[in-house]
């Protein structure tokens, strides 16, 4: 039922066609003993449990066990075991982000491709994300079957990315990432008069995702450091640039670490200054209660209610559709600016808007 995604490109961002895919992926731990009407309404909360119901008796989510197709009611009181595997067919409507007729390349060798990633795309398919992500889009410039992300950038951060052509090289890279062998360096522009005297940030970090529910979404502090460097500040603005090194890889760090700092990144919709303030309750929180984690939720959901107020829904699905967004809400300003690692060092110009 696959069909082959085209795409076009509409004020500055490229918008991938709906079109029907099959998602495959194995039963995980957390789902064993449980339905998958129950899994499905608990960790793909954007539908209701009717919608799930429905699209079980249309054979649209089969579970594959020991090589049979389980489809239709033998699959509504299904209890889930170890090695099952779920195919889910659906109509995919993917997020749009910002166009470039060529992802840059800053190195490639026989071994690994560097690039500078734009801001708006997802390092590799998640989600809602498939072929408007970064692999997919260098498989298809590069001509290479396949491709291998050696770390991470939030979907939203640009910069230096480092992929290896296969994936024992990858796994080599990120074995020195995470033994802290790889030197970063950010570029953010940020609120406020930056200390002229550089700083650390030790702040631990943690994060919290409502799509995965309290037991699994409220993720525990870990320890965070990032060292902060003011490069230039416009006093006309009341921004500066700084120059971000962590010395750990927790996700959100350099963001969240801003934000504690009371000089958040200036268009972050997250820890900005027009970013939500149940989460900056949370963020300065010791224990994230119920009743926090569900106002979050609440704020999620309503911000969703308010995105597809306009869009209409799909004739072909009947799924809701979000309203467009413009370029400038797809950038963040935040740019992984130089990475360092056995000898070699990979860096980018400066963005735009570091010119203030």
């Amino acid at each position: 039922m696959d069909e082959m995604p085209q795409y076009v490109v509409t004020n500055g961002l490229r918008k991938v066609l709906p079109h029907w895919h099959t998602g495959v992926s194995f039963v995980k731990g957390r789902w064993l003993g449980r339905t998958i009407l129950d899994v499905l309404q608990t960790e793909f909360r954007s539908r209701n449990v009717d919608f799930y119901h429905n699209e079980i008796l249309k054979e649209r989510i089969q579970i594959v066990r020991k090589g049979l197709h389980i489809t239709g009611p033998d699959l509504i009181d299904l209890q889930l075991e170890n090695k099952d595997v779920l195919h889910l067919t659906a109509h995919k409507h993917e997020p749009l982000v910002v166009h470039q007729d060529i992802i840059p390349i800053i190195h490639e060798s026989d071994s690994i491709v560097v690039a500078n990633k734009p801001s708006s795309i997802p390092v590799h398919p998640t989600g809602r994300y498939y072929n408007n992500t970064l692999t997919e889009l260098l498989k298809l410039q590069l001509d290479i079957p396949n491709i291998y992300p050696c770390h991470r950038l939030d979907k939203l951060t640009s910069g230096v990315l480092i992929l290896g052509k296969t994936s024992k090289v990858a796994g080599e890279i990120q074995l020195q990432i995470k033994n802290r062998d790889v030197q970063k360096q950010y570029l953010a522009r940020v609120t406020g008069q930056f200390p002229s005297q550089p700083l650390v940030c030790d702040i631990p970090v943690g994060n919290i995702d409502t799509k995965l529910g309290f037991e699994c979404g409220v993720r525990d502090r870990k320890p965070a450091t990032t060292e902060f460097t003011q490069l230039r500040y416009n006093p006309t603005l009341n921004e500066s640039i700084v120059l971000c090194k962590p010395l750990t890889g927790r996700t959100h760090q350099i963001r969240i670490h801003l934000n504690y700092l009371n000089h958040p990144i200036v268009n972050d919709p997250l820890y900005g200054p027009s970013g939500s303030k149940i989460r900056h309750e949370l963020m300065n929180s010791d224990v994230v209660t119920t009743e926090q984690f569900e106002r979050l939720n609440q704020e999620n959901m309503d911000r969703l209610i308010t995105l597809k107020s306009t869009a209409g829904a799909c004739e072909e699905c009947g799924e809701e559709l979000f309203d467009e967004p413009t370029k400038e809400e797809l950038v963040l300003w935040l740019h992984a600016y130089k990475y360092s690692f056995d000898g070699q060092h990979f860096e980018t110009a400066e963005p735009d808007w570091c010119d203030i």
